[in-house]
């Protein structure tokens, strides 16, 4: 059986996408959304961090998935031959 600590990590990350997606399309939406992330109008520090947050979560997530897959495969290949 595979571990769920990767499907876990990666779940995770979906509600800080959702957020981060939402803040991202309002200030985009606002008077001055052509020019947000530019030097003039910056992303603000607490929207960098959760995407980061998201970004990192997803992809360690999605590794342990991978990695935990290819462990399960073998040992599910070692036991049918002995």
């Amino acid at each position: 059986m595979i571990r769920k600590r990767g499907f876990i990590l990666f779940l995770a990350g979906i509600p800080a996408w959702i957020y981060w997606l939402g803040e991202f399309v309002r200030a985009k939406r606002s008077p001055f959304g052509s020019e947000f992330g530019s030097a003039e109008y910056p992303i603000p520090t607490y929207l960098r961090v959760i995407g980061l947050f998201a970004a990192v979560s997803t992809l360690v997530g999605l590794s342990l998935i991978a990695f935990d897959l290819v462990e399960w495969l073998r040992r599910k290949r070692n036991d049918v031959i002995h």
